[in-house]
């Protein structure tokens, strides 16, 4: 479960990158960031806190206004945030791909499971039930057991990293 959660992490610290782009893109495609700012923008001390982050973009982005113009600074965030959503999505990938991993190993032990309590019960239990009603039973419980633990699972790593994300970003 641990690169799971790491890559579910990831996911959504670039996901909030990407989303928090916006606002430059919009200013350079809108008109509203001033090239007289740049000379209030030093390169920041590292500390690390939201506001460094923050400042340490507004360096670089005034920077490239200031020398390059709007569309290099356009261009310069719009490569930000593609490499930004090119790595949220590979490590939403990589994500659903460890879940899988886990889905496979989660529905192997609980078949070995309910195979050995099934290979334990008296043979009378199947002489009163129809074998095609009691595999269909089997397999639908299985199912449901294992998507019950893997959304489960889900909802208890991705959902709170997720929305501390969104706190953080918000603040």
């Amino acid at each position: 479960m641990f690169p799971y959660i790491v890559y579910v992490t990831l996911s959504v610290v670039f996901g909030l990158i990407t989303f928090s782009l916006l606002t430059p893109l919009l200013n350079v495609l809108f008109d509203t960031s001033s090239i007289q700012t740049v000379h209030e923008h030093t390169f920041p001390k590292f500390s690390f806190s939201q506001s460094y982050f923050v400042d340490l973009f507004n360096y670089f982005f005034y920077n490239t206004i200031y020398k390059h113009g709007r569309v290099g600074a356009l261009v310069y965030v719009c490569i930000i945030v593609a490499c930004s959503n090119l790595l949220n999505n590979l490590f939403r990938y990589l994500s659903a791909q460890m879940i899988g991993v886990v889905r496979a190993g989660l529905v192997s032990n609980i078949r070995i499971a309910v195979f050995k309590r099934v290979t334990k019960l008296h043979i009378g239990f199947f002489s009163n039930e129809k074998k095609g009603d009691l595999m269909s039973r089997i397999m639908n419980d299985v199912q449901e057991v294992e998507g019950t633990i893997v959304n489960s699972l889900r909802v208890v790593f991705k959902e709170p990293i997720t929305l501390i994300g969104f706190f953080i970003l918000l603040s």
